[in-house]
């Protein structure tokens, strides 16, 4: 039961978040990830719209994907009380996407 509730509602926030943070706050001048969007956009002059830097960097949509994509397979992969659902992993996905637009709505 708590399992569910984690991979539901739990989980996909959390990436919301994690999305958010990183392409909003973190890449802030004199944040923690300034200098790797200083390299691709202003260096590297790749721009805001480039296939590299949105999922990295640029987009808090993608990054809360990438974010929600990858941890659940890690997650279901490494401990045994997940099992493997596409279902469950496509709702994951799109409910940490949504989280994000929910936080764009309310903080910005």
């Amino acid at each position: 039961m708590l399992n569910n509730i984690f991979l539901l509602f739990i989980f996909p926030f959390m990436s919301g978040v994690f999305g958010w943070l990183m392409s909003n706050v973190l890449t802030e001048p004199n944040k923690i990830f300034y200098p790797l969007f200083n390299l691709l956009v202003n260096k590297w002059k790749l721009g805001d719209t480039h296939w590299l830097t949105m999922p990295t960097v640029a987009c808090s949509y993608c990054i809360a994907g990438q974010s929600a994509l990858w941890s659940y397979l890690a997650l279901c992969y490494h401990y045994d009380t997940f099992s493997y659902d596409w279902m469950l992993h496509v709702w994951v996905i799109v409910a940490a996407i949504f989280s994000v637009e929910i936080i764009n709505k309310r903080y910005l």
